[in-house]
């Protein structure tokens, strides 16, 4: 068990403060229960007034009737409401199949241990699960919204309902396959949106190499301004010396320039030929007459276009050179020099495959993911293991779901892989950047004698990497690679690596002390 604390700082809080803020996030916290209550009343009472409008329905004798009483309860819940009757009956369809459908999130939402954005990710997510299935998917994910927020239960979520459906990932890949294609929708000011339905490999993939090729412009794109900004000191200088020569400002021996600019122009000259009087351009032709301070004022540094693009956009403009030029390099604002870098980029993802699904593919049931915790079909992770130029076994406990060791123990990259493995995004509560964007950090400081080993290490996001080292939060990790924030006001915020929850057999909890 490792921990550190950030050295204290002036903006640490002073018990006062302390003892406000413990009271005002309480205060916050039961606001946020009561809310979560309401929204269960709110569902139950919704779901209350489908059912009398089922009711109402099952009574009809004509089908041509068969929606009437559900439109006009919506537009009374819609009336009521002062929403659109479309928001109303979509409204009243989401309470019913949460009240309805999912019991347990219900009961769990009406006590305040999770938010109504929690209840709709387990929703999404076991929506095509029935019976026992469903229950059994309910036991298992309602604990993990104790320390996780709607968009990490997500990704729990997913993975838990691939464990638990009966059908297998191979079957429903295959009929998703089907819906693949390309779509285009025209949206305001001319502008259109493109869509690929594609693979998740590939689409991660793809996402991967603009994002890489995106980092590779936009640091070109610096070093060409740096370049620029030396080309005008550079004209400055030789505007100034035209000028001395006329007798109007100072030359090479003024002191007003620093030996480092003499010496670089000096070189400068010499290696253009400028201190013998030859034009660099038609060696061996007569001396040029020096330039006059007319001359200089004609020359003028050449105007580019000012490349302010995020990242985003040089991934979209990235998208649409290669799609229709068949080069990375084609829009004019890319700086030169990068076509051969671009090029070579390639794609990365990262790839777990449970053993099963090599020794006894047919019968496996826990299907290869990719990046955070991403389910993909088991053919393309073969695929993909087989271009690999190396695999690292992981040894899983599968009680808990932790991450044991590695064949590999050195060198550090090993280390690296493993806690891609284990931590898949930042380790601050909250946090959903994934692992392979964060910084790679030591619990407690090597500085301070900390160790590089696995149980030392963990993923923080550049952020909250800052936060760590900068401000009065500290952190413990404990076994499992469970770590434990202590916040400047004393509180303490657990967060568990999603990989126990990914690697888990069983139909209990992870967490036994848990309400449901």
């Amino acid at each position: 068990m490792t921990s550190i604390a950030a050295a204290a700082s002036s903006w640490e809080m002073t018990s006062e403060e302390r003892s406000d803020a413990d009271a005002l996030l309480t205060t916050l916290e039961a606001a946020e229960r009561t809310i979560a209550a309401a929204e269960a009343l709110k569902a139950a009472t919704t779901a209350e007034l489908r059912r009398i409008a089922e009711q109402q329905r099952e009574r009809t004798d004509s089908e041509s009737e068969y929606e009437f009483p559900h439109r006009s309860m919506g537009a009374e819940v819609a009336s009521a409401l002062r929403v659109s009757p479309r928001t109303a009956q979509a409204r009243l369809e989401e309470a019913a199949e949460l009240v309805e459908g999912f019991p347990a999130t219900q009961a769990a939402l009406s006590s305040g241990f999770l938010t109504r954005a929690h209840a709709r990710e387990i929703v999404a997510a076991g929506g095509h699960l029935t019976g026992r299935l469903r229950a059994r998917f309910e036991r298992r994910i309602i604990p993990e919204a104790e320390t996780r927020t709607p968009g990490q239960l997500r990704r729990i979520a997913r993975a838990l309902v691939e464990q638990v459906r009966p059908s297998s990932f191979a079957e429903r890949h295959g009929r998703a396959r089907d819906r693949r294609g390309v779509f285009v929708t025209d949206l305001d000011d001319g502008m259109s949106e493109l869509c690929a339905v594609l693979p998740s490999p590939l689409a991660h993939g793809i996402h991967d190499r603009l994002t890489q090729m995106g980092h590779t412009v936009i640091s070109d794109r610096r070093a060409a301004a740096r370049e620029k900004r030396k080309e005008e000191r550079r004209l400055a200088r030789r505007q100034a010396r035209a000028a001395a020569h006329d007798g109007d400002a100072p030359g090479l021996s003024d002191p007003a320039i620093s030996p480092h600019e003499r010496d670089d122009e000096h070189a400068t000259r010499a290696s253009a030929g400028l201190d013998a009087g030859i034009d660099p351009d038609s060696a061996g032709a007569p001396p040029s007459p020096r330039p006059t301070r007319a001359d200089a004022s004609v020359e003028e540094p050449i105007e580019e276009r000012v490349d302010t693009r995020t990242l985003s956009h040089v991934r979209a403009d990235l998208l649409s050179d290669i799609l229709v030029t068949a080069s990375p390099t084609a829009h004019r604002l890319h700086a030169a020099g990068t076509e051969a870098t671009l090029a070579e980029l390639r794609a990365t993802v990262q790839v777990a495959i449970p053993v099963a699904q090599i020794t006894t593919p047919d019968t496996a049931t826990a299907a290869p993911t990719i990046d955070e915790a991403l389910p993909i079909d088991a053919e393309s992770a073969r695929v993909l293991a087989g271009q690999a130029s190396g695999w690292d076994r992981l040894f899983i406990a599968v009680e808990t779901g932790d991450v044991m060791r590695t064949d590999r123990y050195q060198p550090t990259a090993a280390q690296r892989r493993m806690l891609v493995a284990r931590d898949l995004t930042c380790r601050f509560p909250g946090c959903n950047q994934p692992a392979r964007r964060s910084d790679v950090d030591h619990t407690v400081d090597y500085a301070r004698g900390g160790e590089t080993r696995v149980g030392n290490l963990g993923h923080l996001c550049r952020s909250h990497h800052m936060v760590k080292h900068h401000s009065p939060w500290s952190v413990m990790q404990r076994d499992g690679g469970v770590f434990e924030w202590t916040s400047p006001t004393g509180r303490r915020y657990r967060s568990d690596p999603a990989s126990r929850v990914m690697f888990t057999e069983g139909d209990d909890p992870p967490d036994p002390s848990a309400p449901f």
